[in-house]
């Protein structure tokens, strides 16, 4: 059976977070001790957000379509968890305040061996994440080199994560994005594959209701493929399109 609550995975980040390090308003990097809680933020904005259970249990194969796309969207949020450093036996932390620094070792040493450094800052409205490393893997030389980079407001509102390509060549494989803008969640993400790249836009409404648009090839010079819109019943209308523009299906489900 196909889960409800296709972003459920966002409020468990949240309560990831609270086993990372304390900070501080220090803006010394190389601080080690505070005593304030760590920092958190509310993302129960987001997981409330949910397609319909009608939807999400139809036969429709349109309807299966929609809820495969943001089943999509909801694996590239797990990789978030390489955004939290090991466990303090295997990590070293540099730093705990301002921002907090950890860094870890992974592979053979002396022959595939990268170190890897999170680096967590908080600013203003948001937090941010940086994962890089340094050392040769497969013959390749990293130079810190990015991985994975990451915003999220304080108040769940927007954020965004950013995947590189784990083999130094500096490629972004995908980013993903939303924005809460009054009651509706705005979702994107951009898949930069050599093969299939693509992009799909989801907005989901409080009440059930909701779009969702896929763009075929690279994401910012593709073409709308396929738009769909449900309403809270989860009976949805959908359309198919060609490369000029042209209709080439539609139909809909539901009552």
């Amino acid at each position: 059976m196909r889960k409800t609550h296709l972003f459920l995975v966002l409020a468990v980040f949240s309560a990831v977070l609270l086993f990372l390090p304390a900070c501080s308003d220090d803006d010394d990097p190389v601080a080690t001790t505070t005593t304030e809680d760590p920092p958190t933020f509310d993302m129960t904005t987001v997981s409330t957000y949910e397609a319909p259970a009608e939807m999400l249990a139809s036969n429709d194969p349109m309807a299966q379509q929609v809820v495969d796309y943001l089943e999509r969207m909801e694996w590239i949020t797990t990789r978030i968890g390489r955004l939290v450093p090991p466990p303090a036996d295997k990590s070293e932390v540099i730093a705990k305040a301002g921002p907090w620094v950890y860094t870890w070792k992974e592979g053979e040493p002396g022959y595939d061996e990268l170190t890897y450094t999170l680096t967590i800052r908080e600013e203003t409205d948001r937090y941010t994440w940086a994962l890089r490393s340094t050392g040769f893997r497969y013959e390749v030389e990293y130079v810190n080199y990015l991985h994975l980079a990451a915003h999220i407001a304080k108040n769940g509102s927007f954020g965004w994560l950013e995947d590189y390509d784990d083999f130094g060549s500096g490629d972004l494989q995908f980013r993903w994005a939303w924005v809460i803008e009054g009651t509706a969640l705005t979702m994107t993400i951009d898949v930069h594959d050599a093969f299939t790249p693509y992009r799909i836009v989801a907005v989901l409404n409080l009440d059930g209701s909701g779009a969702l648009n896929y763009y075929k090839g690279e994401p910012d010079e593709g073409w709308l493929q396929f738009e769909v819109t449900w309403d809270a019943s989860g009976a949805g209308a959908w359309t198919e399109y060609d490369e000029a523009g042209g209709v080439v299906d539609s139909g809909e489900w539901g009552e």
